[in-house]
């Protein structure tokens, strides 16, 4: 992938970043994080590029991690049901539920990932708040 402006932010948003995420991550301002994604300023540092892309390979490892799961529990039960992802309100309530520390919204983005890939394989899923019945899964992260 090209290091320009316009991809750092399509891969922030991808994996569920908001710019103050970035700018918490990166040590700098927010205002800074919108210079980085403004064409007319310089692109982002290496560093920060690094530390994007080391988020978006966690964020594919995570994927990979949850549909596995998924598909192995959809195959023991030995028929298509579906199964339930949690979604989460805000930041609040994902800290609340001892989940990784990090930004709700990029385990959000997870989970919507997890939801494409499991809907092409044929298998409904039903997002859920963990307030609403969501059901954790032991030894996942998310």
């Amino acid at each position: 992938m090209a290091r320009t402006t316009a991809n750092f932010r399509a891969l922030r948003e991808t994996i569920g970043l908001t710019q103050g995420d970035v700018a918490d991550a990166c040590g700098v301002s927010l205002r800074t994080v919108k210079r980085w994604e403004h064409p007319d300023w310089p692109e982002p540092p290496e560093d920060a590029w690094d530390w994007l892309l080391d988020m978006h390979d966690r964020h594919d490892a995570l994927v990979d991690e949850a549909v596995d799961r998924a598909l192995a529990i959809v195959g023991e039960r030995g028929e298509p049901a579906a199964v339930v992802i949690t979604y989460y309100r805000d930041q609040s309530q994902y800290d609340a539920h001892g989940r990784d520390p990090g930004p709700y919204g990029f385990a959000n983005a997870v989970a919507r990932e997890v939801a494409l890939e499991l809907g092409e394989e044929g298998i409904e899923v039903e997002f859920r708040y963990p307030d609403e019945g969501a059901i954790s899964t032991p030894g996942s992260r998310y």
